[in-house]
Parts: C-alpha cells; sequence; structure tokens
C-alpha cells in the first residue's frame, strides 16, 4: 500500500513539475533541450521522493511518469500544434526516458 501511494505522490510531483513549467514558461522561449531538463528533474525528484519513503526508484515509476508526461504533451499538441510545443514535450520524454537510464 505504501508503494501505491509513493508511486501516487511521484506521479502528482512530476506534473505538479511540468505545470510550474508550463506557468514559467510564459515569459520565454521553450526548447527540446528545456524539455529534457525539464523531464529529467522529474525523475530525479521522483527518484529522492522514493528514497525519503525508504523505497527505490524502479522502471514502474519511470514508465507511469512518462506515460503521464506523454498524455499531458498530447492533449498540449493536439489544443496547440505549435512547434516549440512539440519540441518541448518531446523533449520532456526524452528527458524522463533518460533520468530513467541514468537513475534507475
Amino acid at each position: 500500500m505504501v508503494y501505491v501511494l509513493a508511486l501516487i505522490a511521484a506521479i502528482l510531483v512530476s506534473q505538479a513539475i511540468q505545470a510550474a513549467d508550463d506557468l514559467l514558461s510564459k515569459l520565454g522561449a521553450i526548447s527540446l533541450a528545456h524539455g529534457v531538463l525539464v523531464g529529467y528533474v522529474e525523475i530525479y525528484v521522483c527518484k529522492h521522493l522514493m528514497e525519503w519513503i525508504g523505497l527505490s526508484l524502479d522502471w514502474l515509476v519511470v514508465l507511469l511518469v512518462a506515460l503521464s508526461a506523454l498524455a499531458v504533451s498530447l492533449i498540449k499538441i493536439h489544443r496547440t500544434g505549435t512547434r516549440w510545443i512539440l519540441a518541448f514535450n518531446f523533449g520532456v520524454l526524452a528527458g524522463v526516458v533518460a533520468g530513467g537510464f541514468l537513475l534507475v
């Protein structure tokens, strides 16, 4: 049960990071590199959250964070359809996967 709650908390934290970044990004341009950084930070924070609870980061957490990032990305791309949104959201997904390989 603790694992499920930690998993939900990790996903919520990663989505909160994305939401905060969206608010801050209104002030300037966003790029693929920025998206990669945000994706990596999401996994980094999830790893430390899981360790703080006493669990370890595993591929299920990375997969669920990646799927939630992909779902948010598809919604944003569908609503706006701009190139910078596509590049940023592709970067987030790439950053989540890269963070998974580096931190698991």
